[in-house]
């Protein structure tokens, strides 16, 4: 019903009144990092990534443009990575930049509901395992890792700010 309503306003003219409804609804949402899904981690750039100085975790530095302040440089940790696939997507060859290496991550981080390589890991090494995947437009990856935190590093959003609007 909600989406026919919007529907139906754009196609008579009322671009402005969804903005604001939207903005109002964007300005009530309350995220809270603490509790974050990983599948709330999409639209956000991806500046740099690799394994840290233990080689245990796995680390992405993200840009987002999100909102109520919550825009900024964020370091997302992937704990005690055990598995790590990555795969060029032949398509995304066209707009492959080498003087950046900064990439959109969309549609993003996606928890796989089922996995029997996490499964078969968690019984190996006795520890619960989960299996993410990651979709950007120049690769995919999967990690199996025992979980992930986040953690804001600044409020730049410099970057993202050219790529994506934000909802005002």
């Amino acid at each position: 019903m909600m989406v026919q309503s919007i529907d139906l306003a754009l196609k008579w003219g009322y671009k402005d009144a969804i903005r604001t409804y939207i903005n109002k609804l964007c300005a009530s949402y309350k995220m809270n990092l603490d509790k974050i899904d990983i599948e709330e981690i999409f639209d956000v750039i991806i500046l740099k990534h690799g394994f840290d100085e233990h080689n245990r975790d796995y680390l992405f530095q993200i840009e987002t443009n999100w909102i109520n302040d919550n825009q900024g440089n964020y370091l997302l940790r992937f704990k005690n990575c055990v598995q790590l696939e990555c795969r060029l997507n032949s398509d995304g060859f066209h707009s492959l930049d080498w003087s950046g290496t900064a990439v959109m991550a969309y549609p993003g981080f996606k928890k796989a509901e089922e996995s029997e390589k996490a499964t078969e890991l968690s019984k190996k090494i006795g520890m619960e395992l989960n299996e993410v995947r990651l979709a950007t437009e120049l690769y995919n990856m999967t990690l199996i890792s025992s979980g992930f935190e986040l953690k804001k590093i600044n409020n730049s959003s410099d970057l993202i700010d050219k790529f994506v609007f934000k909802i005002d």
